[in-house]
This record gives structure tokens, C-alpha cells and sequence, in this order.
């Protein structure tokens, strides 16, 4: 029989996910997270394991490869069972880059620098570890064509104000960081295009164990860290980059997986993880600048689909950060805000939809075409739903607003926002131009929400307790 959860009980379990998952540069307050996991820890535990090997690769044998019969294996040290090794893989291997004809799988992770791959036909590329997209500063656009790309661990898109195009192929991983480094912080018009593409983002059965590396790297292995499951759990964070979908792109998110949309980005090639900032420093003079917003285009026949078990943030570009509601109250916007810079946006396009788990949402700027579809879950605690979006935004689609059984509590709030709403029992009853609120009730194991987080938060922690 279906069991509905009182709100009461699930409301200081939302809320302390989300705020703990909205922090990213700037620290959770509290030491360990309270044991959940915050973008900005998701974000450096990607980008430690993708560096964890980082002096010790190797180049891509690409005369191994022309003698490989089958698939091809990459990432072995050579002395049998003696270990792994991460592997780069540059447009000199033009046998690969340019005419794959062959499943190639790594042992450890792949490293592709300035160079994308072509197949012919449609030909697999795995990883047992991170497959991670770079660039050495080159100014070369690169496209990845025909693939059905596997990565274990995780993925890494980062370059240098250049694009990236993934065209007829699929890709399977976990989490997947896509962060940029601007050329005198412009906004290149689309960093990464998927067209033709299926992205499924979510838990994986199989682990990568770090220790199996030929070789012990100088820095800690960031396998060790508590919240490294968490992040294998799936999700993707978006930082200071232009992402476009087109031409029937889909976006998966599973069960329990996290979505970020923030202009906080690493910038690979200058200091690393050190670089990672809403700012950026550029010239001689040292100039601080804000990094370029994210924006996310979903074009027509296009989406962008999470789990309802999942959390989202939509952030918004900071000059400082922002408390917990538990710090105490009485910061205003303006404390922590950087207006200096455009929002983060989002366009979605006719016939195009992103749908977000539970949400947490800042300042943001949103164009919804007529019969797109917005959706996302929203917290009884309303600290972290800012409406601009929707007093500023361009609604002609379909806003659709999910709650868990506290329609009457979002209602009043958007009433108090003077905000015009309609009550709906299903997202099909929705309509072009209008604001729909749907209640759902939980029921026991349908996945919506995390119970066993759930109940080992309460018992643990008091969230709302002043530290």
C-alpha cells in the first residue's frame, strides 16, 4: 500500500542535502559535510583522480595498435600483471584520432589532448578508470564521431577556449566535470556540442581500485576519501561553460545523481585545482575577473532528464560566500552575489525539456520556448528558490513545479511573491505560459528519496543546530 511521508520529516532532510550540495569553491561550513557530499567536493575528487597519474603517463603505442588483431588494450605496463598506467593519446597517433577501426580499451585512464576521434562505423572506446578531454593551449577545435565511449570512474571535458563536438555516439559513466578556461575570459558561442548523442550519466556495478597503478604517485590517493561512492553515484557539474544540445541529444541523470550549473571552474594548464575559483586573474597587473556564465542550450527534440531521487543547484556567479541558514540570518544578496556578470542561463527550445530532481535555485535567467518543458522538485524550505527566473525569465513553455506533498506551502509562497500559479494533478495538463504546481506523494520504494540517507541524517546530525 502506497505510504506517504508526513513533510515534516522530509523537510530538514531536503534542505540539509541541498544545502550542503549548493557549496562549490567555497567550503560547506560544517567539517565532513555532515557526511553528504558538496559540489565542491564532487568537483576536486573528480579532478584528483584524472591527476592522480598526471607525471607518470605514458604515450598511445600506436604501432601496438596497428598489430592488435582485436581489440586493442591500452594502459598495461608491459611486465605482465606488474600494473596500470594512465595513457595519452595525441593527434600523432592519426591511426586512431582520425580512422578508429578497432575496440580500443584502457586499463587505466585515458588521456586525449588536442585531438578528437573519428571512427569508422561505429567503434567502442573504454576506460576502466576517467577518460578525460584536455588541451595543451592548442587553438583546434576537435570532434569525437561514431563512438560508444565507457568511462568507470568518470569523465573530464576541460580546454582552452575551444570547442568540442560529440556526434552520433553515447556515452556511459558516472560523473562527468565539464569546465573551461576562457581566452580573455570571452564566451566562446558553444564549448561543447552534442548533437546525435545519448549521455547517460549514473551509478556503475564495477570500481576502478587505484592502487593497482605501476607506479605510486606523489599525491594522496583521492580513492581514500570517504565521499569518493558518493561521487560514483553520478551526476554532472557544468562550470563556466557553454553546453548545446541538438539534433535529439539525450541526457540521463540517474538515481540519486547531482547536477551543478556554475561559473566556478578549474583552469587546467595554469595551477590546477589551485585555479579553482569564480575568478579568474588575468595580465601582468594580476586583474581579478569573474568567470563567464554556463549556459545550457537544449535544443528542439533535446533533453536534459534526472532522476527525482537526485539534487540539483542553479547557481548563481559569487564575490563571496554565501551562509547556511544555521550560520545565523541577516546577510543580504548583495554580500554574496557578483552582479558585475551575466547570470547563468538556460534556453530551452521548442519541443526541448530539462527535468531536475530536487532543486535549489539562485538567480539564474531562463528562455522557455512555447512547448518546451521545464520541471523541477522544490524543497518545503523555500531559503534556496529564488523566482527572478520566473518574474524576469521568458515563460511561453511549460514551468512545471513538483512538490512532495506541500503544494499549500509552495502555493503561499509563490502568492506572496505575487507570482500566478495553477494546480495540476499531472505534467500532460500542463500549459504553454503558465506556472504548474503538482503534488506528488511518496511512495515507499518508488526511489524518490534516499530513506537510508535519510534516516541516518536525522539520527546523526541536528543540521539546523549553530555550529
Amino acid at each position: 500500500m502506497p505510504t506517504t511521508l508526513n513533510p515534516s520529516l522530509t523537510r530538514g532532510v531536503e534542505f540539509g542535502q541541498l544545502d550542503t550540495w549548493r557549496n562549490i569553491f567555497y567550503n560547506h561550513y560544517a567539517n565532513g559535510e555532515n557526511g553528504l557530499i558538496s559540489a565542491d567536493t564532487w568537483t576536486r575528487l573528480l579532478y584528483r583522480g584524472y591527476r592522480y597519474q598526471a607525471k607518470k603517463q605514458v604515450a598511445f603505442d600506436e604501432v601496438s595498435y596497428n598489430s592488435a588483431t582485436g581489440t586493442y588494450v591500452f594502459g598495461k605496463n608491459g611486465i605482465k600483471d606488474s600494473g596500470v598506467v594512465d595513457t595519452k593519446l595525441t593527434d600523432t597517433a592519426s591511426a586512431v584520432t582520425s580512422r578508429l577501426t578497432k575496440t580500443i580499451s584502457g586499463r587505466g585512464s585515458l588521456i586525449i589532448e588536442d585531438t578528437g576521434i573519428n571512427a569508422v562505423g561505429k567503434q567502442t572506446v573504454t576506460s576502466d578508470n576517467m577518460i578525460a578531454v584536455v588541451s595543451d593551449r592548442k587553438k583546434v577545435d576537435t570532434e569525437f564521431k561514431g563512438l560508444n565511449i565507457k568511462a568507470t570512474t568518470g569523465m573530464l571535458l576541460s580546454r582552452y577556449d575551444q570547442k568540442t563536438t560529440v556526434k552520433s555516439s553515447q556515452v556511459e559513466t558516472p560523473p562527468w566535470l565539464i569546465t573551461q578556461t576562457r581566452k580573455n575570459n570571452k564566451v566562446k558561442e558553444t564549448a561543447l556540442l552534442l548533437d546525435d548523442a545519448t549521455i547517460k550519466l549514473g551509478k556503475s556495478g564495477a570500481k576502478f581500485d587505484y592502487n593497482s597503478y605501476f607506479k605510486k604517485s606523489g599525491v594522496s590517493n583521492p580513492q581514500l576519501n570517504k565521499q569518493w561512492s558518493d561521487m560514483l553515484k553520478g551526476g554532472l557539474v557544468i562550470g563556466s561553460s557553454v553546453v548545446e544540445l541538438v539534433n535529439n541529444t539525450t541526457i540521463t541523470l540517474g538515481p540519486e545523481s547531482n547536477f551543478m550549473l556554475t561559473n566556478a571552474s578549474i583552469k587546467e594548464n595554469a595551477k590546477g585545482e589551485e585555479s579553482f575559483n569564480y575568478q579568474s586573474v588575468y595580465g601582468s597587473n594580476g586583474a581579478v575577473i569573474p568567470n563567464p556564465p554556463s549556459i545550457i542550450k537544449i535544443g528542439a527534440g533535446t533533453s536534459i532528464v534526472q532522476d527525482a531521487s537526485g539534487f540539483s543547484f542553479i547557481d548563481a556567479p559569487k564575490r563571496n560566500r554565501r551562509n547556511s541558514l544555521s550560520q545565523g540570518t541577516g546577510q543580504s544578496q548583495d554580500d554574496w552575489i557578483d552582479a558585475s556578470i551575466s547570470r547563468n542561463r538556460i534556453e530551452i527550445a521548442s519541443g526541448g525539456k530539462l527535468a531536475l530532481g530536487m532543486t535549489g535555485i539562485e538567480p539564474f535567467d531562463l528562455k522557455l520556448a512555447k512547448n518546451a518543458e521545464f520541471s523541477f522538485y522544490a524543497t518545503s524550505d523555500t531559503t534556496f528558490f529564488d523566482t527572478s527566473f520566473i518574474k524576469a525569465g521568458e515563460i511561453k513553455g511549460k514551468l512545471i513545479i513538483y512538490t512532495w506533498d506541500t503544494s499549500t506551502e509552495i502555493g503561499n509562497f509563490l502568492d506572496n511573491r505575487g507570482i500566478t500559479y495553477v494546480r495540476k494533478s499531472k505534467a500532460s495538463e500542463a500549459v504553454n505560459g503558465e506556472v504548474t504546481v503538482i503534488t506528488q506523494p511518496y511512495t515507499l520504494g518508488a526511489g524518490k528519496l534516499n530513506v537510508v540517507r535519510t534516516f541516518g541524517y536525522l539520527v546523526d546530525v541536528d543540521f539546523m543546530k549553530k555550529k
